[in-house]
Parts: structure tokens; sequence; C-alpha cells
């Protein structure tokens, strides 16, 4: 029918209202970072709340982000974020990602969170050796061996996970397993571990 949008893959939005991540969009997030010079060497970059659901580009436009802020939007795959080889800090919050298969090739990440999303297991955020704090609360996470490769994760010290199925269907030992699987952690879902 005329005057009404085309219809899209459940949860995303029409085909003639998804975004596309653009240079224009990325320079416009350079600038009011106040990032000078070219945009290839820009160090921080915030994407939020842009109804992105494609970063295509973003691999080969900001190679040398560190920081790098995609909260807020459409996003079902991490797409060229696993080529960003120099992120420290990385915020995938409130999206629809369904896995993080690739992320374990961030080896410089110390910071991710990845918060109310779709994810049913941590993918390979296990091969994340400097990860210090995590945010994966409020997705669809069922199974304690789902969170097994935590454990590869030898310097996480904060991790957010409540409220995901696991923590309901398993109350009385998702905290000591996480406890035990990652010895360095001091802070489990805002509480003191030792406490």
């Amino acid at each position: 029918r005329r005057g009404t949008p085309s219809r899209a893959p459940s949860g995303a939005l029409p085909l003639d209202l998804a975004m596309r991540l653009t240079r224009e969009i990325l320079q416009e997030a350079a600038d009011i970072a106040g990032e000078r010079g070219p945009l290839r060497d820009a160090a921080d970059l915030n994407l939020s709340n842009k109804e992105l659901e494609d970063i295509f580009i973003l691999g080969d436009e900001v190679p040398e982000v560190e920081n790098l802020n995609l909260a807020f939007n459409h996003l079902s795959r991490v797409g060229p974020i696993p080529r960003l080889t120099c992120l420290t800090r990385l915020n995938l919050s409130h999206n629809q990602l369904l896995d993080v298969e690739r992320m374990g090739q961030l080896v410089d990440l110390t910071v991710l969170n990845l918060a109310k999303n779709r994810l049913v297991t941590v993918g390979s955020i296990g091969d994340l050796p400097g990860l210090e704090e995590l945010w994966i609360r409020d997705n669809q996470i069922a199974d304690l061996s789902a969170l097994q490769p935590l454990q590869g994760c030898t310097n996480l010290r904060r991790l957010t996970l409540k409220p995901n199925p696991v923590c309901r269907q398993w109350v009385d030992i998702y905290f000591h397993f996480i406890v035990h699987i990652c010895p360095m952690l001091e802070q489990l879902d805002g509480k003191k571990v030792g406490e």
C-alpha cells in the first residue's frame, strides 16, 4: 500500500527508515567530541541514539578509535567492530545483538557494555584477558554453561549480570559459580564479593 513503510525483519525498523552509518555522521560525532585532524585518527566517538542498523564503514573510517558508544541503536550484528583493535571501551547496550562471537579479537578492551540485548551466551568474551568491567544484564542468558567462558577474563573486576534468566533459575548458586570462575572479581551485580 502507498504511504505505508515497507516491512523489515521482526524487531527492525522499516527498510526505508533504517539508518546506515555514513561518513557525515562519523564526522559530526568526531566534531562533537572535539576530535581535531583526520577522521581516521579519532579516538572517541559517541554514536548513540542514531537509529543505526548498519555500521559497515566503521572499520575503514575510524580504525584508531579507542572509546566507542553505539548504545540505543538497532544493531543485530557486531559487524566490523572486531577490526577496531585499538578499542579499550565499547558500549553496545540497548541494541538487538544476538551474538558476540568475534568480540574476542578486541584484546585491548577493558570495559564492555552489552546490557539490554538478546544474548544467550557470552561468546568469545572469554578471550579478553584484559577485560576489567562487563555489563551483560537484561539479556537472555539462561544457562550457567553459557557463562563458563568468562573464566578466561582473568582481570575481570566488575560484572553486572542480573537480571538474566540464569539469575532466577539458579538463584542459589549463580553468584558462587561466577565468583569461582572469576577469582579476581571485586563486584558482582552491585555487591562486593566476599561480603
